[in-house]
């Protein structure tokens, strides 16, 4: 069975929507039945067998909300249930320790991964927008391009795709790390160190950006908004190879 399924984005959503409306934000052990074991040039099995469970790590909430707006949530043939997440390395994780069984990144969390052995194969491939993130600044920060960046302390969190867009940001002003202050946190900490004056700049993606604009907007936070070259725009669909080898939860995927 090949590790890469031929998925368009649109049935990639939907094979990842929660027919049920749990969220579990701990590290519950994953649900799935298990089937048989499929062999590496095994077809992918179409017929789902009743019972049949995802766990699928979610970050932000943001795939049960879209799935759950478009009304696709009731329209899948197995069972699923969403483990929240604040970042790509935590999902990660929550692979290593038999937790979840499929999730979405960014394009760095499948480099650390592949870089500490961990045997996570890519199911689906899709781009979005190049502009993504933003680099939102805060009141007083006085930071209009990528030349203010010298000098000032930005967020990152480490292993994630929002740690590159940092680096990118620099490079866009012949910058590196040396010229500023790099302040390490968790991605769910970006804007409350933004609001605290613990950082100057933070790269934030939607829904993130939004509302710290809209809370900020008055005392003077703000972004720098499509900056070409900090994103790819690239996000993964990718699994523990047991998910990928096991036939009922394989078929799931293809959904």
């Amino acid at each position: 069975m090949s590790a890469v399924l031929p998925v368009p984005f649109s049935r990639v959503l939907v094979g990842l929507a929660c027919a049920a409306a749990l969220v579990v934000t701990g590290c519950s052990q994953s649900a799935t039945a298990a089937g048989p074991t499929l062999a590496p040039d095994a077809e992918i099995p179409t017929e789902i067998p009743a019972g049949t469970t995802l766990v699928v790590a979610d970050q932000s909430e943001a795939q049960q909300y879209s799935l759950r707006a478009s009304g696709e949530l009731d329209a899948l043939p197995f069972d699923v249930e969403f483990a929240n997440f604040t970042g790509g390395p935590e999902v990660l994780e929550s692979f290593r320790a038999g937790a979840t069984d499929v999730g979405i990144v960014g394009d760095v969390p499948p480099i650390h991964a592949a870089a500490s052995g961990q045997d996570v194969p890519i199911v689906a491939a899709f781009q979005k927008s190049k502009h993504t993130y933003s680099l939102a600044t805060a009141p007083g920060a006085d930071v209009r391009t990528p030349d203010d960046l010298r000098g000032k302390r930005i967020a990152y969190a480490e292993g994630t795709a929002q740690q590159v867009v940092v680096l990118r940001s620099l490079g866009l002003a012949g910058l590196g790390p040396s010229d500023v202050e790099l302040v390490r946190l968790r991605l769910g900490e970006f804007s409350d160190a933004l609001v605290a004056g613990q950082v100057d700049v933070a790269p934030l993606a939607e829904p993130r950006l939004t509302r710290y604009l809209d809370d900020t907007a008055a005392a003077g936070g703000s972004a720098i908004h499509d900056l070409d070259g900090i994103s790819e725009g690239l996000s993964y669909l990718y699994a523990p190879r047991r998910t990928v080898e096991d036939a009922h939860t394989a078929a799931a995927l293809r959904e």
